[in-house]
């Protein structure tokens, strides 16, 4: 018997698998860096939940208040659910949801002072809010800005 050479084939030859290779590392590559969101898909739901605060009524009496902190607290609910990789990003995420904490507990705060009739306490808690809101302009300025780079 004798030995027949091996048939020419394209898998054969080294150089030939190489377009096949690239092809499948690029695939690959894709699948697991393609399937997360880019980060100004994130920065844009981020923004999305801060803007969502606008909506909210202007609280009138004490109810309005109480309904408002309860829809700040909703919306800290929905900043921290946001999936974050970026680093800087995810710091301000962090940053966002402390200011909308603060947010609501300086609204309770007010609340309180206002029951007890503590005029410092009420004091206090204004300068708290309006602490936060200046807080939290800077940091959806901080996201914009990062979005745009």
């Amino acid at each position: 018997m004798q030995l027949q050479p091996p048939k020419a084939s394209a898998f054969n030859h080294p150089l030939k698998l190489i377009p096949v290779r690239c092809l499948t590392v690029f695939s690959l590559a894709i699948m697991f860096y393609g399937c997360g969101e880019s980060r100004v898909i994130q920065c844009n739901k981020l923004v999305t939940i801060a803007n969502k605060v606008s909506t909210i009524p202007i609280p009138k009496d004490d109810t309005g208040f109480t309904q408002f902190a309860d829809s700040l607290s909703q919306l800290r609910t929905e900043v921290q659910a946001v999936s974050v990789q970026d680093v800087t990003l995810k710091e301000l995420q962090t940053q966002l949801a402390a200011v909308y904490d603060t947010t609501v507990l300086s609204l309770k705060a007010q609340l309180k002072a206002k029951e007890t009739k503590n005029v410092e306490a009420l004091s206090q808690s204004l300068q708290d809010l309006e602490t936060a809101a200046s807080q939290e302009d800077a940091i959806v300025d901080q996201i914009n800005n990062l979005c745009k780079g």
